[in-house]
C-alpha cells in the first residue's frame, strides 16, 4: 500500500534514458491505481510510508464463535414491517512470518 501522492510519484517517473515510464510494460493500471489488479493506494498510511505485504504471512483469526449473526424484532417492529440484524465477532490478526510484512520510507510526503 502507498500514498496516493508516492503511488502518483512512481507511476510517473521517468528516470530511465527513452522517456518512458518505468513502470511501463508492468501491469500496471494508474487509472484504477492497481498493481496486478491489487489496489494499491490508501490514504489510511501516515506521510512517508508505505507497506508491503506478503498475503501468506499474515492471517484474520476469529474466536470459536466465528460471525454470529441474530435476525428478530424489537417493540412494534413487527407492526412497522422492520426487522433488525445484528453481527458480531471477534477478530484478530496472526503474522505468520514476520519478514513478509516490511514497512516502506517513501519520498513523497
Amino acid at each position: 500500500m502507498l500514498r496516493p501522492d508516492a503511488w502518483e510519484a512512481i507511476s510517473l517517473q521517468r528516470a530511465n534514458g527513452s522517456g518512458t515510464f518505468d513502470l511501463g510494460n508492468v501491469a500496471v493500471d494508474r487509472a484504477a491505481q492497481r498493481l496486478h489488479g491489487v489496489p494499491v493506494v490508501s490514504n489510511a498510511l501516515p506521510a512517508k510510508k508505505g507497506v508491503l505485504l506478503d498475503g501468506s504471512a499474515v492471517r484474520v483469526d476469529a474466536d470459536a464463535l466465528g460471525v454470529k449473526v441474530d435476525w428478530g424484532t424489537q417493540g412494534d417492529d413487527f407492526g412497522a414491517n422492520l426487522i433488525r440484524v445484528r453481527t458480531e465477532g471477534r477478530f484478530g490478526v496472526s503474522v505468520l512470518r514476520p519478514g513478509g510484512v516490511v514497512q516502506i520510507a517513501t519520498a513523497a510526503a
